[in-house]
């Protein structure tokens, strides 16, 4: 039957908006999203720590579009990042099977080599790479990296060098050049990297510590020290010599043996003993001694010491340290926890609990306080107050358990020349019920 001319119209009419919107919706169906925004939008995932999302977007790229580089190096990156080395590769071969020469690929690929130790492949991919592009600071630095951590120490300090020239005041270079200069013995060069550092990252203890270690040490270092302790309204006096040999094993380790003969109350007994000082790493030292004396009466015939510190916070450093002693008759133990708080590159500030427990019963508790103060890096000037007793410098046991004492210390400590050093030390103690006293000491330091 034949319709009527305006029902066949609008019957080819309605068919027409049939087929088109069954167009529209296949077309919906079967294109895929935006590749680069969803590329976009993974970034973003990234840069706030929403690996999970990220990676989810990025498969979904690479599904539709498998030599999309951009959306596999980022996944790459980031099962990098999660420490999935093994996948990681895989994606950034991948990759370099569509874009053989991609910088990004090859300086993941050669940051994951890195990371699994396999420094050899790192480097002969990031050698091209400086090669390549050589005012890149990131490429130079990576491979400095790289080389440092194999123990090419005087390589990566080059790689340093010159990523310094390209990138003045990057961290990362900045503290990079100073531990390699330091692994290298260039204790000059490394002091002045490390200044430039803390002209960057102001209150780093990494940098605070290492100006003052290197500014008074050397391979070798004889240390020769005398004091004399006199009381007032008292004939009587204290005396010290004491001898320091101090080798360093490494650029971490330092040893050291000690002898010293002590006069107290009329009696002269002497010490001897070794200790050892380390970086365990670059927020963490450790220190250690060992000194005794074989039938000593006054002074303690058995001294360990040790001590840790820690980095807690960015100007602030824990201390635990522990003493025991034991005298002739009485045993101690002593806890020293304690903080350092830098208040800028020149000035910090050291607080202290002593608190001493002897096998008599007794206990002490000392609070002591002491203040640094930087004039130049070969110069260290310190101030400390203390209350309580003297159980932070005891050599006998009166000092440890003996009735209440209050002091003050003024030291300055100065590397005279390449070769010398000096530092001087005054102490005066207020003691409740015996006669104060005045403290001197000089200690003369040979660098060779």
């Amino acid at each position: 039957m034949k319709l009527p001319r305006p029902l066949a119209f609008r019957a080819i009419l309605l068919e027409f908006f049939l087929l088109f919107f069954s167009f529209q919706a296949s077309v919906s169906i079967t294109t895929p999203e935006d590749p680069d925004k969803l590329l976009r939008t993974a970034y973003e995932h990234q840069r706030a720590g929403n690996f999970a999302l990220a990676k989810g977007l990025c498969r979904r790229i690479l599904t539709e579009f498998p030599h999309y580089v951009d959306a596999r190096n980022l996944y790459a990156r980031m099962l990098a990042f999660e420490t999935n080395y093994v996948d990681a590769l895989s994606q950034y071969d991948s990759a370099l099977v569509f874009s053989e020469r991609n910088e990004d690929a090859r300086f993941g690929k050669a940051q994951v080599f890195g990371w699994m130790g396999r420094f050899k492949n790192a480097t002969e991919i990031l050698q091209p790479l400086t090669e390549e592009q050589a005012g890149n600071a990131l490429y130079a630095t990576e491979l400095a990296k790289v080389l440092s951590w194999s123990g090419e120490h005087l390589r990566a300090y080059r790689e340093y060098e010159r990523a310094f020239i390209f990138d003045s005041k990057s961290e990362e270079v900045l503290r990079g050049a100073a531990r390699s200069a330091k692994s290298l013995h260039r204790k000059e060069e490394a002091l002045d990297w490390y200044q430039r550092v803390l002209a960057v990252v102001p209150f780093d203890r990494e940098a605070q510590s290492e100006i003052n270690r290197l500014s008074f040490s050397a391979a070798n270092e004889l240390q020769l020290q005398t004091s004399y302790e006199a009381f007032e309204s008292s004939s009587q006096s204290h005396q010290l010599f004491a001898a320091d040999y101090y080798r360093e094993l490494s650029d971490r380790w330092k040893s050291y043996v000690h002898f010293s003969s002590i006069s107290k109350f009329g009696i002269t007994e002497s010490n001897f003993g070794a200790g050892c000082y380390g970086v365990l790493s670059y927020g963490a030292s450790i220190f250690a001694q060992l000194f005794v004396s074989p039938g000593a009466n006054v002074i303690p015939r058995f001294d360990a010491t040790s001590e840790l510190s820690v980095v807690l916070f960015k100007q602030v450093e824990g201390i635990m340290g522990y003493r025991f002693f034991s005298f002739a008759n009485t045993q101690v133990l002593l806890f020293t926890p304690g903080t350092t708080v830098y208040v800028n590159e020149s000035l910090w500030i050291t607080p202290r609990l002593y608190l001493s427990q002897a096998s008599d019963g007794s206990s002490s508790t000392t609070y002591h306080t002491t203040l640094f103060f930087r004039l130049v890096p070969s110069t260290l000037i310190r101030l400390a107050f203390f209350s309580g007793n003297e159980s932070f410098r005891a050599t006998s046991i009166d000092q440890v358990i003996s009735v209440r004492s209050d002091g003050v210390v003024a030291g300055v400590r100065m590397r005279v020349m390449e070769n010398l050093g000096l530092e001087l030390l005054y102490q005066f103690t207020s003691r409740a019920a015996s006669a104060g006293s005045h403290f001197g000491a000089g200690t003369l330091s040979l660098y060779f």
